[in-house]
């Protein structure tokens, strides 16, 4: 009887992450950018202090990268394509992020908290608006 307790345990996982919450709206417009709203549905950390955030279907997606260079970055893309365009913290007159890191019982991955909240112009376009998210692997 020992055995078939083993094998439930198992079989249902030895650690549940934890459910993944993202709220919020960014609002993007620009020539090639586009104009939309990112009403996010997902959200993706891991091992870098980085993290995106997306729709749903994965179209539109706005990714934080704490670049070397470039310092603290927001990186808007062209829906549905994997071109970008950089706002960093000079072309905003609001940029916060704030990212906790957690990390799990393996001591792998990282599970992203956090908000962030924008509002940025460059000569690509514009961004702005405020995200929160947690439990982003």
């Amino acid at each position: 009887s020992d055995l078939g307790l083993v094998v439930a345990s198992a079989s249902s996982g030895c650690y549940e992450p934890p459910p993944m919450t993202v709220e919020g709206n960014l609002s993007v417009q620009g020539e090639e950018l586009g104009t939309w709203n990112l009403d996010p549905g997902i959200c993706v950390g891991g091992f870098s202090q980085d993290i995106d955030v997306s729709s749903r279907d994965g179209e539109r997606c706005v990714r934080f990268i704490d670049d070397e260079e470039l310092g603290p970055t927001v990186v808007a893309f062209i829906p549905g394509t994997l071109d970008g365009f950089v706002f960093s913290e000079e072309d905003c007159s609001e940029f916060y992020v704030r990212l906790d890191r957690t990390v799990d019982q393996k001591g792998l991955l990282y599970n992203h908290g956090g908000e962030m909240v924008l509002d940025c112009t460059t000569e690509n376009g514009t961004i702005s608006g405020r995200v929160k998210f947690d439990g982003c692997w």
